[in-house]
């Protein structure tokens, strides 16, 4: 339907990876906010019985998260926008209706 607009190939295509990569870096926050808060809350060296007595989730091991979830994004939304921006626009309108 961008297509059909007027927009370029190259503009609907950074238009679906931005989607992509945003999507999936909101949900890398949820889970390391949702890790941050359970470690936080749980005492893991009783609910591993000893084993993990100081586990705490390093900066470092979030920006790992974060940047997995984005290549994650990115590579799975990768090739269906390249697919989506080779289509043309009678070939897309009709895979839609």
């Amino acid at each position: 339907m961008l297509k059909a607009s007027g927009f370029t190939r190259g503009k609907v295509l950074a238009l679906m990876l931005t989607e992509f990569a945003l999507l999936t870096l909101c949900g890398g926050a949820l889970g390391v906010f949702g890790a941050t808060v359970t470690y936080a809350i749980v005492d893991m060296g009783q609910k591993t019985q000893g084993f993990l007595v100081d586990f705490k989730i390093f900066p470092m091991t979030m920006w790992i998260g974060l940047g997995s979830s984005l290549l994650v994004g990115l590579l799975a939304g990768g090739w269906p926008a390249v697919t989506a921006t080779r289509m043309s626009v009678v070939d897309g309108l009709r895979r839609v209706v």
